[in-house]
């Protein structure tokens, strides 16, 4: 079995219009959304061995705002995770070591919605800025994902918590 738990960057910040797109921070509603996430999938019983995170500094400071509540060592930043597309995130999981048993992703959309609806029984409409997806497979190694389809065990959005409305 391997779990791989997918979320999308916290809310981004559009104040300083010259910036490229990798280099947008979090607004101050990702930074708080980024902690609150973090308590909720901690309470989902996540427990990553492997955390990649996309370079852009959005997913970056998200990863970040989790960390400071969930302790799972060091994250990897891939520079293939700063995608859009659903089959170019499917190609980096199929490459995770085998040795890892759940996996953390974070990156963007539409990628992260169009990979839970293709690769699990899931049927969301748009996985929204911090949602959190968790897809259990039942194979054994990583590589198998490009035949695979999974359960989705877990859709966490801010939305759904206190004081985030």
């Amino acid at each position: 079995m391997k779990t791989l738990n997918l979320l999308r960057h916290a809310k981004s910040s559009w104040a300083s219009g010259g910036l490229e797109d990798i280099d947008r921070p979090l607004n101050a509603r990702g930074e708080k959304a980024s902690v609150q996430m973090a308590a909720a999938i901690e309470q989902a019983g996540c427990r990553f061995d492997y955390v990649v995170v996309s370079p852009a500094l959005r997913a970056q400071q998200t990863i970040q705002g989790v960390a400071n509540v969930i302790d799972f060592g060091d994250w990897f930043t891939e520079e293939s995770m700063y995608t859009f597309d659903w089959r170019a995130l499917q190609a980096c999981v199929s490459q995770l070591a085998d040795s890892y048993q759940e996996a953390l992703i974070v990156g963007h959309n539409p990628a992260i919605t169009e990979f839970c609806n293709h690769k699990s029984n899931a049927r969301i409409d748009n996985v929204p800025t911090c949602g959190f997806a968790r897809i259990r497979f039942d194979m054994d190694a990583w590589s198998d994902i490009d035949t695979s389809t999974g359960e989705l065990l877990d859709f966490i959005v801010p939305k759904d918590l206190p004081g985030m409305n």
